[in-house]
């Protein structure tokens, strides 16, 4: 199971005695397991997928969400995304279809789930540069 770390910073100022300040900060890690993208991971593939209703959460998605998704058709056909590695992730997926990821110019790199039987026709054409 992957992991997924946030860092979130908080600080406090509060008025002391009319003329002091106290500032308080405080940093905490979380783990979250099972997150696999957030919004500002990878926003171009979220929010495709968000688009789409296979995240449930505004901010993130999980590995369940993405091992629910049973066909992307051509979803992320001309998507400005650089990478997918998060695919891997989508193990509903059993093939790709046709112009899946046609005109793709940005993307350098995917990840593949090893559900994958087929890959359809001009499904990466114009796509990794």
């Amino acid at each position: 199971m992957d992991l997924t770390t946030f860092s979130i910073k908080a600080k406090l100022i509060r008025e002391w005695d009319n003329q002091h300040f106290l500032t308080a900060t405080k940093e905490v890690h979380l783990l979250i397991p099972s997150v696999i993208m957030t919004s500002t991971s990878n926003p171009e593939v979220f929010a495709v997928c968000r688009y789409n209703g296979w995240s449930a959460n505004e901010s993130f998605m999980t590995e369940i969400e993405a091992a629910s998704v049973g066909d992307i058709n051509v979803a992320f056909r001309g998507n400005t995304m650089k990478s997918f590695d998060e695919f891997r992730y989508f193990t509903g997926v059993t093939a790709i279809a046709k112009d899946a990821f046609n005109s793709c110019s940005l993307m350098e790199r995917i990840t593949l789930p090893d559900t994958i039987k087929s890959v359809g026709s001009s499904a990466f054409l114009a796509a990794l540069s």
